[in-house]
């Protein structure tokens, strides 16, 4: 538990094995709470359901479902409860929302004109 005013000391984006993560929610947990942490958010990766790369053939990427959300948060609130009692660790869930470009390699940048209109490029050079 803090008894000062100083900084804390954050992990502010964590993953666990829900998405793309080793470790536990309460692996997670314990590492951050034993090193000492005040604060741990656990922000697994959601990927929309019309993300391109969900009909990539044979690429596997695990994220927090519709479905799953409810056992995912239970596990994390459960989590944070535990947290607070033994180690003084505020836990926060979150997500990620994670945008998969069907083109990743052409980037996409937006620049705005005089007027304030805003033009986009894909070349990634700004357009005037």
């Amino acid at each position: 538990m803090r008894r000062s005013l100083g900084p804390l000391l954050c992990e502010l984006h964590a993953h666990t094995r829900w998405s793309d993560g080793e470790l536990s929610v309460t692996e997670l947990v314990d590492l951050h709470g034993r090193s000492g942490f005040d604060v741990l958010c656990v922000t697994d990766h959601v990927v929309r359901s019309d993300d391109p790369w969900r009909e990539e053939e044979g690429l596997h990427f695990s994220s927090i479902e519709e479905a799953t959300f409810p056992l995912y948060l239970a596990e994390v609130e459960r989590e944070a409860e535990r947290a607070w009692r033994t180690y003084g660790m505020l836990v926060v869930p979150g997500l990620e929302l994670t945008f998969n470009d069907p083109q990743p390699v052409r980037p996409r940048t937006r620049s705005r004109s005089a007027s304030g209109s805003s033009s986009r490029s894909t070349t990634g050079s700004p357009r005037p």
